[in-house]
């Protein structure tokens, strides 16, 4: 039941966690974390360096999704009939790594991405801190094109887009080629032009 102003201000704590320990941030989010790292790196933290988004979403390769709204719609409808069963509150999830996702998604967590994604594209233009987009050119999951939309939009000069080869959505997680190293260079970058 969880919205994504609820992942949201979670990232927000964090942050502010870090802030009594930290000089300088650099926050970094994989997937929807990183659609989450660009949303707070939007509201311009005191002591933020920079961000890395790895194989965030605009755009998924999933049809399906567009029903999204609808089978929302149709479970929420169900809240008010207690006869009915929610016609689908979980969506099947085929994951590249069975073991440590989620083999079923709440439809409403899909829901609340897509209204993540929406309010995210209206604030791209206003990031102001140093970026990292990193996005496997053939990611079975988020559609490519989304690293070089979200490039666009951001205008700031300090920004990179670095495509890495991979038909892998886990870019990040299975370190494909050299995603890691990417990272790292920028976090010492980052930190260092900061000082």
């Amino acid at each position: 039941n969880r919205t994504w102003e609820d992942w949201l201000n979670s990232v927000r704590r964090g942050y502010r966690i870090l802030l009594a320990f930290a000089d300088q941030i650099v926050v970094v989010g994989f997937s929807t974390g990183g659609a989450l790292a660009m949303m707070l790196a939007a509201e311009h933290p005191k002591k933020l360096s920079g961000f890395v988004s790895v194989s965030a979403p605009l755009d998924y390769l999933n049809r399906e999704l567009v029903f999204v709204p609808l089978v929302q719609g149709l479970n929420k409808l169900t809240d008010w009939l207690p006869s009915f069963e929610e016609p689908m509150p979980f969506r099947r999830n085929e994951s590249e790594h069975p073991d440590i996702n989620y083999h079923n998604i709440p439809v409403h967590s899909l829901y609340q991405l897509r209204a993540l994604i929406e309010e995210l594209e209206d604030h791209l233009g206003g990031i102001k801190a140093p970026a990292l987009i990193l996005q496997g050119d053939d990611d079975k999951v988020v559609k490519p094109d989304s690293a070089r939309l979200i490039f666009e939009k951001l205008t700031m000069e300090d920004k990179t887009l670095q495509w890495i080869s991979s038909g892998r959505h886990g870019i990040f997680n299975e370190d494909i080629g050299g995603t890691c190293k990417f990272l790292l260079d920028f976090i010492k970058r980052a930190g260092s032009s900061a000082s």
